[in-house]
């Protein structure tokens, strides 16, 4: 199965559990998909880091950004799943202004592997 559409959000509604709110994410991507949502610009001049990278994993995997570095994967992650990388990539594509293929996720399975996409495509 291919997606038709991929969409962006700003952040997934969670619970406490940490699962999507699945009426509160129908809310949000309403408007998008509808065409109403507003557009926004992506800030090309952002400066990329690696620590700029293990920031926004760490605020996706909810975990501290001290214990991320190059090497960081889903086997050293608490938080890391299936689910949770998509989450990283999208924001990753919306952050720093770059476009992440499906045929490249693939082939993601470090903090280093992303912050070389991301900066061989920023």
């Amino acid at each position: 199965k291919v997606p038709k559409r991929i969409l962006a959000v700003e952040k997934i509604p969670r619970g406490g559990a940490g699962k999507p709110k699945m009426s509160e994410l129908r809310d949000l991507l309403t408007p998008l998909l509808e065409g109403n949502a507003p557009v926004t610009d992506h800030d090309m001049d952002i400066p990329i880091s690696e620590r700029l990278v293990y920031e926004l994993a760490a605020n996706v995997f909810r975990v501290s950004v001290e214990e991320l570095d190059a090497n960081s994967s889903p086997a050293t992650v608490n938080g890391w799943d299936s689910f949770n990388q998509l989450n990283l990539l999208i924001e990753a594509e919306h952050r720093f202004g770059v476009y992440i293929p499906a045929a490249q996720v693939a082939s993601i399975r470090t903090l280093g592997d992303l912050y070389q996409t991301i900066t061989a495509k920023h």
